[in-house]
């Protein structure tokens, strides 16, 4: 990848008219049987270190489940938020990590997301997992957030817009704030072991223990990340999504490769230890103990809700939510199966005025945001080529969401570089209700003109 300065002057902007109104409401217009859904697939994996540099088609930062005891000392969260506490600065991710690990992953010698042969003229998404959840989630939320879009050779490329994520950090700047930010990194690193569990003698088993609650160092530099292949509709898509961990391996040999491997045999084959244990991740959560009813609603149309799409978009089968007490220290563990909460929501919150969340509403209006981003763009790079104003790649498109009302806008740049199984809901069930009181009723998406202030953009694939 190769970056380039952007010149947002007069002179060198091209403005771009409204293309487009999405309204979200009413929800009925969604109510009904999901769009399809292909099985997520991982095609590749990378891991950044403590340094934060890319390892492609490594697991080295992947570890395992192993659930932590509520003794009063091991559950205790906030142990270490002094003096072993590495958290880097905020910032949004660029797409560059993820384009490499897929420039990088083969399919048939093919790169992944560059190739243009294919001849099925589907429209190709890239993006991060947490995006793809925002957008899906739209209709049953009131968050406020900003994207950036560029469509570059048959690939929309989507990232988050940087100084509006900024500013929605304030909350964590707070001391309470990092203090519950730094609860959900140590419910990680509190439940989980650098070895599988199931290989460790029991001395070994309870060293490791020890060793994580007494030296167990929380640093956000270090991460895993799963590179993952999807479809709604007709819209393919590839993402990169976090993964907390790995459920031990229940069998003699584990799927989870050794550092010691080489990384040319590592990307020769990336699929062949995907397809072993995609099944086997798991996302850690933490939540306040629910204590009532109006608690424990909240919890599923928020909290769950959310936490639902994330995984359910990555192809992660389980959540292992921690509930803590307001001094942050665990009382409860529980496994939650991905595809079993819908339904244990909508039976949990059957009665309610506001009813529950419908998933085929969220996928159907998903599919409606990608196919109408996807018409607009394409039509209008080629009318700003036609006119000879600018080349389409160099225009980069802002998507604004606020209080349940989104908006798709963009402005072009002075330069940029060029360089399964299907699933399916039926929504809308008799004598349910989708409506939910914190989504405005005059939503809509609106894809008109917007302006790009900093160089913080997409950066497409060095081709050259």
């Amino acid at each position: 990848m190769k970056r380039s300065s952007l010149d947002t002057s007069t002179a060198n902007t091209a403005l771009i008219p409204t293309l487009a109104h999405i309204k979200v409401h009413p929800l009925s217009r969604f109510q009904r049987r999901a769009a399809p859904f292909r099985q997520p697939a991982e095609v590749g994996y990378f891991s950044y270190d403590a340094s934060r540099a890319l390892r492609v088609n490594c697991d080295s930062a992947l570890k395992f489940f192993y659930p932590p005891s509520l003794d009063g000392v091991s559950n205790n969260l906030s142990s270490g938020f002094e003096d072993r506490y590495i958290a880097r600065a905020s910032v949004v991710e660029n797409l560059d990590s993820l384009l490499t690990t897929l420039k990088t992953t083969s399919d048939s010698q093919t790169s992944l997301l560059t190739a243009n042969d294919r001849g099925d003229g589907r429209p190709r998404f890239c993006t991060w997992r947490g995006i793809m959840t925002k957008i899906l989630t739209a209709p049953y939320s009131s968050d406020t957030w900003e994207l950036r879009a560029s469509l570059y050779k048959g690939t929309l490329y989507i990232m988050e817009d940087p100084l509006m994520s900024r500013a929605s950090d304030g909350f964590s700047e707070t001391d309470r704030g990092k203090k519950m930010t730094y609860w959900g990194y140590r419910f990680e690193g509190l439940s989980t072991l650098d070895h599988d569990p199931s290989t460790l003698d029991s001395d070994a088993l309870h060293a490791a223990e020890v060793d994580r609650v007494q030296n167990g160092v929380v640093d956000t530099h270090i991460q895993f990340c799963s590179v993952i292949k999807t479809r709604i509709g007709d819209h393919d898509i590839f993402m990169g999504a976090e993964v907390d961990c790995l459920m031990p391996n229940a069998d003699a040999s584990s799927a989870k490769q050794q550092p010691s491997e080489s990384a040319s045999e590592l990307a020769a084959s990336p699929s062949a230890t995907s397809k072993l244990r995609q099944h086997r991740y798991v996302e850690l959560k933490t939540h306040r103990k629910i204590q009532s009813q109006s608690q424990n609603s909240s919890f599923l149309k928020q909290k769950l809700f959310k936490t639902y799409f994330q995984c359910f978009l990555a192809g992660i089968p389980r959540i292992i939510v921690g509930f803590r007490d307001d001094k942050g220290f665990l009382t409860k563990l529980k496994e939650y199966k991905t595809l079993e909460i819908p339904r244990m929501a909508r039976n949990e919150l059957q009665g309610e005025e506001e009813g529950a969340w419908d998933p085929a509403v969220c996928i159907n209006f998903g599919e409606l945001v990608l196919s109408t981003l996807w018409k607009c763009l394409a039509q209008r790079n080629q009318e700003l080529c036609r006119e000879g104003e600018v080349e389409g790649w160099q225009v980069v498109y802002r998507v604004r969401m606020k209080n349940g009302s989104a908006s798709f806008d963009g402005r072009s740049t002075g330069s940029q570089s060029r360089g399964g199984a299907r699933g399916s809901w039926r929504g809308g069930a008799s004598g349910s209700k989708s409506r939910m009181s914190v989504v405005n009723e005059d939503a809509e998406v609106v894809i008109s003109d917007g302006i790009v202030g900093d160089d913080e953009l997409i950066f497409v694939p060095n081709d050259k």
